[in-house]
């Protein structure tokens, strides 16, 4: 798990919290109550939205970046974010939640299904991959984090 401490912002989300887990045993369940936090009212709600600790957005985009990025019921990999206080025990947290083992974030690579990264990113007609030969996964990682970039820039 990796951590970044982000000073300028309030004390309560300055750190930010990276962990990948391989082998995982409940991606259903997770996925479940993703999809539950969302839709429940009142404070059983509210309980479990901190329990998920995520941003909400547009429901048409969730259940869209849940399709395509998410967590499906057969996933056996999972990147976890979490953003809180410097002294949350942000470990343990994921690990209640996330039955699966906690691997570097360099194996990240490894478990990429880089066909699905293609074809998400409409890459698998993409002159730059022509010949690339080993180098592939390299040059669909700069061309994906090059796209996301300039969304943010053109927004």
């Amino acid at each position: 798990m990796e951590s970044f401490s982000y000073p300028q912002f309030p004390r309560d989300v300055s750190t930010v919290y990276i962990a990948l887990f391989d082998r995982v045993s409940n991606a259903a369940e997770i996925r479940s109550r993703l999809v539950k936090a969302v839709s429940m009212t009142g404070p059983e709600g509210e309980h479990e939205r901190e329990i998920m600790n995520f941003a909400f957005i547009d429901a048409r985009l969730i259940s869209e970046a849940i399709r395509r990025y998410g967590v499906s019921d057969d996933s056996t990999a999972v990147f976890v974010v979490r953003i809180a206080n410097s002294t949350t025990d942000a470990k343990t947290k994921m690990q209640s939640v996330v039955k699966g083992d906690l691997v570097p974030i360099s194996d990240l690579q490894n478990i990429t299904d880089w066909g699905n990264v293609k074809k998400y990113n409409k890459l698998n007609n993409e002159p730059a991959l022509k010949g690339a030969g080993p180098k592939e996964k390299y040059v669909v990682n700069e061309i994906v984090i090059s796209s996301v970039a300039m969304k943010s820039v053109v927004a």
